[in-house]
């Protein structure tokens, strides 16, 4: 019997904006080479886009740290996981307000709008990991 284990693209870059259109046309060469349809694709870039999005508005301190985008090919789903690297807000620092927690939380349902699967995690090690899956039809 041969088993055949899951591919794996990872990317780890600046969190930075300028590196958001790389992602996502990587991504997008990714899921052509899966077969995903053309609506799929625009998804998966759109959800990408609000995943990095995220990491670099919250949890990073921006240019100073890095994001991890990790693609895992799998016969039928492409899983995509952004890592940040979360420090928060330093001491002495504004919380985030009641206006930007929704904002935030509009980019975590764009994400499940146009995704099979989201979740959100605090990681052990600080920062924060979404983890998002599209299944082929």
């Amino acid at each position: 019997m041969i088993v055949q284990t899951p591919a794996r693209v990872q990317l780890q870059i600046p969190a930075r904006p300028e590196f958001l259109r790389p992602v996502r046309m990587l991504l997008a060469a990714i899921a052509s080479q899966m077969d995903f349809d053309y609506d799929a694709i625009e998804d998966l870039k759109l959800a990408i886009g609000e995943a990095c999005t995220n990491a670099i508005r919250h949890g990073s301190v921006l240019g100073e740290t890095m994001m991890t985008v990790a693609c895992v090919l799998d016969d039928d789903a492409l899983v995509i996981e952004v890592r940040d690297e979360g420090r928060g807000p330093e001491p002495g620092e504004p919380e985030e307000t009641d206006d930007a927690l929704e904002r935030a939380g509009l980019g975590l349902l764009v994400m499940q709008s146009v995704m099979d699967e989201v979740t959100l995690e605090a990681l052990p090690t600080g920062g924060h990991a979404i983890r998002m899956v599209k299944r082929r039809c």
